[in-house]
């Protein structure tokens, strides 16, 4: 597709969510709808934010292209950020209900907070594919 940034070993630089200097693939285990692809789009706009910080801070001035270009990433990157925030308290969640096997309520709470991650996942899987795919320049 064009505009999609495929590196087999992109070296993830989303600060707040991978491990500097490691694999993408090997920093989280993502099931579903985030594939390598999108993980390694993610990346390829960070590295691209983080250019246009820079331009931005040596000509002190901002063209709109790359204001633009910046919103875009950034919007991507924030809701990545939340994904991670969703996959932690997940994992949280699920070492409770490991840890609660003889009380019924708190398994039953945590299997219902265990539905609520999934779905606002799912939902935020969905913006997220729609923040990396390549826009049209009419949009």
């Amino acid at each position: 597709m064009i505009g999609w940034v495929i590196r087999s070993t992109t070296r993830c630089k989303i600060s707040r969510c991978f491990p500097k200097n490691q694999l993408c693939s090997e920093s989280i285990q993502i099931r579903g709808i985030l594939s390598n692809a999108v993980l390694n789009r993610l990346s390829a706009m960070e590295e691209r934010r983080e250019q246009i910080m820079q331009e931005m801070n040596s000509s002190g001035r901002t063209p709109v292209e790359l204001s633009t270009e910046f919103s875009l990433s950034n919007n991507a990157l924030t809701l990545f950020a939340q994904r991670q925030e969703l996959k932690e308290e997940e994992q949280s969640v699920k070492e409770l209900l490991k840890d609660s096997s003889g009380d019924k309520d708190m398994k039953e709470e945590c299997l219902g907070e265990l539905r609520r991650v999934s779905s606002e996942m799912e939902i935020l899987d969905s913006k997220i594919v729609d923040a990396v795919l390549p826009k049209e320049t009419d949009d």
